[in-house]
């Protein structure tokens, strides 16, 4: 008698200490789930700017030659006012300002508010990006970093450079001593940029990367949008020029 209730004790014993394990596994399966899902939310709101996508021309491919008569001609010089949407970490605001575009190694972008309300005041030169102005709350490693992606925007390629035409478009890739990596894509019959790629490989901080969309061409080798976007900084900037005067 002793010994069958000393076998069932045991095999209760068994039985929760069993049923125990299976709770804390599930517990910890649970738990894991839960920590993923909140990386995914945490992700998710840290990516809320989308880079919008590239719309290819309907005219045929370009060629070498329409290229290189389009890059001898661009990007031209002056001063350009422009009204556009900045995102930056999920706010939307709508901006105002001017580009001042002195040459290849100076850029100025001014950004007000529609109301006026300066944002910040940028200049880039041979030392780099310098924030003249900055709206107090408004982050200035932002402003730096704009200031920095419209000077890409507007760079060229350096030769040597080599060329390859594809069905639909057109695609030209350099390093500069950085060792940063730009990627131009051309499209059209006249050969202008449509977009431009910068992969910072040196980064120390993971990727931080520029995408710049370029759009509606007119008379002069200008476009008549430029759409800045760097997922590092989560900030987007959409600006459309209302002008094209030149020097």
């Amino acid at each position: 008698m002793y010994v069958d209730v000393f076998r069932a004790t045991c095999m209760f014993m068994s039985f929760e200490r069993r049923r125990w394990q299976r709770m804390l596994h599930q517990a910890k399966v649970l738990w894991g789930c839960g920590v993923l899902l909140f990386a995914a939310l945490l992700m998710g709101g840290c990516s809320s700017v989308e880079v919008p996508p590239l719309q290819w021309a309907a005219t045929a491919a370009p060629t070498a030659a329409s290229v290189n008569t389009f890059l001898r001609q661009w990007p031209a010089r002056g001063d350009r006012q422009f009204f556009g949407t900045l995102y930056l970490h999920g706010r939307r605001i709508t901006v105002i300002g001017r580009l001042h575009y002195i040459s290849t190694t100076e850029v100025r972008l001014t950004v007000a508010t529609e109301l006026g309300q300066m944002l910040f005041d940028t200049r880039f030169n041979w030392a780099g990006p310098h924030v003249l102005h900055c709206k107090a709350g408004f982050p200035k490693a932002v402003a730096s970093g704009i200031c920095a992606d419209m000077k890409l925007a507007l760079d060229v390629p350096r030769p040597p450079v080599e060329l390859k035409v594809h069905s639909h478009s057109a695609t030209l890739q350099q390093e500069n001593s950085f060792r940063w990596t730009f990627n131009w894509i051309f499209a059209g019959a006249g050969g202008e940029v449509v977009s431009l790629r910068v992969n910072r490989h040196a980064s120390l901080f993971g990727s931080n990367t520029t995408v710049v969309r370029y759009s509606d061409y007119g008379r002069g080798l200008f476009p008549g949008q430029i759409t800045l976007y760097r997922r590092k900084l989560n900030y987007s900037l959409r600006l459309t020029f209302t002008n094209q005067r030149k020097y």
